[in-house]
């Protein structure tokens, strides 16, 4: 063993190279370089421990960990994919009622659509924050496996996954509208806003919805 696998942390004492693959075998070399830099170039562990917070992750690394993690999610149960889906529906809702809530308490005044879209935020980041399955963020992840190795196995997995992601966040969204309408949880004037903000959604065209959501209503 090299003096460099001998400063290695016990964990990984006793493997080879060869034995270790992906994400490990990234921190096995990073060990190994830290271990003889710290070892021969009279570096401190502190500025070892500096050296590795400040490192970036070469672009293969990163590529690698989320083609494994869109394998990882192919592979998961359908009642695992539906729950989350289902959650992150509910979620997402939270964007529509922050939205809501800005207008009906933010007075009339020039700033007060753009302090107003800071609400179409909030559902996003609760998802996300949560690990939660949306389908618009479910895209690259599941992608990527198809891309590397294109099997029709593999695009038969990467359809399973987005139609049940899909049909769950549906199916999230439709239950916070009809609590939201039946139950008694807002207020009327917040309602309304929510009602307000709904329909000038639907009132543009399939072409402004898709490609130029930015451009003037006609």
């Amino acid at each position: 063993m090299t003096p460099e696998l001998c400063n290695l942390p016990p964990r990984y004492r006793g493997f080879q190279p060869a034995q270790l693959t992906g994400v490990a075998t990234v921190l096995f070399v990073v060990e190994i370089s830290t271990a003889s830099i710290a070892g021969g170039n009279g570096i401190t562990e502190e500025e070892v421990k500096d050296i590795e917070e400040l490192a970036t992750p070469r672009t293969p690394v990163i590529y690698e960990v989320v083609r494994r993690l869109g394998e990882e999610e192919m592979v998961r149960p359908a009642t695992s994919l539906w729950w989350s889906g289902v959650a992150a529906g509910l979620s997402i809702s939270f964007s529509l009622l922050a939205q809501a809530i800005l207008r009906t308490h933010l007075p009339d005044a020039p700033w007060e659509p753009l302090v107003t879209s800071f609400g179409y935020c909030v559902g996003f980041i609760m998802a996300v924050l949560s690990r939660q399955q949306l389908f618009t963020e479910s895209t690259i992840t599941a992608v990527l496996p198809v891309a590397a190795e294109f099997t029709w196995k593999n695009v038969g997995r990467m359809t399973r996954l987005w139609a049940i992601v899909l049909a769950a966040n549906l199916t999230g969204t439709l239950f916070a509208a009809l609590f939201c309408s039946f139950a008694p949880v807002l207020s009327t004037e917040i309602y309304a806003e929510m009602l307000t903000i709904s329909r000038d959604l639907l009132g543009y065209s399939w072409w402004e919805m898709a490609f130029a959501p930015s451009l003037p209503r006609s």
